[in-house]
């Protein structure tokens, strides 16, 4: 993913954190909070509904701990509370 120049694009690329990629070789990956926003911004520009999918494995993966109140603070700034709704109704279900 290109980084956006606006203040969650900023935020997003100094969260970015380093993952074995190859033997002896590393790779800068987002965390997970700021692909289900980016996935948030797709789903509310384009609805597919393969976004809300994605999103929704993310968290039925349970691998990680994800910050919702960092993605709550940024769906609020982004204006995507209609998306971010979405997949609530759809990680209760």
């Amino acid at each position: 993913m290109i980084a956006r120049r606006d203040a969650w694009g900023r935020e997003q690329l100094g969260r970015r954190h380093r993952i074995p990629f190859l033997p002896n070789l590393e790779a800068f990956a987002a965390r997970p909070e700021d692909v289900i926003i980016a996935k948030l911004i797709y789903f509310d520009e384009g609805g597919s509904d393969k976004h809300l999918r994605d999103i929704t494995g993310i968290f039925a993966a349970g691998t990680q701990d994800i910050d919702r109140t960092y993605i709550e603070r940024w769906v609020e700034s982004l204006d995507l509370k209609r998306a971010w709704q979405a997949v609530l109704e759809r990680i209760r279900q």
